[in-house]
């Protein structure tokens, strides 16, 4: 699938239909995957397939459903694993309840990089721009790349991350979501971390969270 000169594979994992997106430029054979959720194996024969190269792994934010086949893929590739600061302690103590419905869960290797800013930062055709979102968790991000939005749990088609679990700010993430996303053209493609990928356009009309 094309997206502005970038190819974008989804998989997904987990028993939560968590999207794990592995995303590469058009002539490129180095990628970067987000939230590798769970099945890494699976995760690392969908790369294989593509013969791609994992430079980085990035999560939007750090419930185990999105960093529970970090390990598997950082281990096999030697990619660098990038979390939002402010999520630390979803890494370094994952949440069991979420952990004890997820069998392929793995605790996410303790050697990651944290992101504290906007950053930009570019490699291999793929222009990055980290997007702090913070609301759904303390550390959310969000990643524009190459002019498509990943937003993980922040938002979703019609609807937004639940903010009921620890650190969660339903404020400070609709906040976040009108001044940091929506900002952006409306044809602008967002790729939630579940369920079908939107547009700004789109949510600016139809998500009722966001009236």
């Amino acid at each position: 699938m094309k997206v502005d000169a970038c190819k974008i594979t989804a998989v997904t994992v987990t028993s939560f239909s968590t999207n794990c997106y592995i995303v590469r430029s058009e002539d490129s054979k180095t990628c970067v995957v987000i939230d590798p959720g769970g099945d890494g194996n699976g995760i690392l024969k969908k790369v294989n397939e593509l013969g791609l190269i994992v430079k980085y792994v990035f999560c939007t934010h750090g419930h185990p459903d999105h960093t529970g086949g970090v390990e598997d893929l950082c281990r096999e590739t030697g990619a660098e694993f990038f979390i939002g600061k402010g999520d630390e302690n979803l890494i370094e103590k994952p949440p069991q309840f979420i952990v004890d419905l997820l069998p392929s869960f793995k605790n996410p290797p303790k050697n990651y990089k944290t992101f504290s800013d906007d950053i930009q930062m570019s490699f291999e055709g793929l222009d990055i721009s980290v997007i702090k979102t913070p609301g759904h968790t303390p550390g959310s991000i969000s990643y524009l790349i190459n002019g498509s939005i990943f937003s993980g749990d922040t938002l979703f088609r019609e609807s937004v991350g639940r903010t009921d679990l620890p650190g969660g700010d339903f404020n400070l993430e609709i906040k976040n979501i009108k001044n940091r996303l929506l900002t952006h053209s409306d044809k602008t493609v967002i790729y939630p971390g579940h369920g079908p990928q939107t547009t700004v356009g789109y949510e600016k009309v139809n998500n009722p969270f966001l009236k």
